[in-house]
């Protein structure tokens, strides 16, 4: 069942949320400097879209959408190996 658009934003704009908020713990807990307004940026549109994808893995956005499209395009037939009817005459004869 698909989930209502609704849901999913809301969903999104949590995780957004979210991560923006343990930003500064984590740096604070691993001796880092304060996360800067980019950095808080950045892990905005990582959350939105973790959100968004329904997807737990900490990734950058363009490598998450990429595994999204990969998880959900159709399977493609198997490449079919050369038979001798479809083998060049130069191919029969290195064989």
């Amino acid at each position: 069942m698909k989930r209502p658009l609704s849901i999913v934003l809301a969903e999104a704009f949590d995780r957004a949320a979210h991560d923006v908020f343990v930003a500064p713990q984590v740096h604070l807990a691993l001796g880092d400097p304060a996360p800067s307004k980019w950095d808080s940026w950045v892990y905005w549109c990582r959350g939105f879209a973790a959100g968004l994808l329904d997807d737990p893995q900490p990734l950058p956005v363009l490598k998450r959408i990429f595994r999204w499209i990969c998880r959900h395009k159709p399977p493609q037939a198997p490449a079919m190996m050369p038979t001798p009817c479809t083998m060049s005459t130069t191919e029969l004869d290195r064989s």
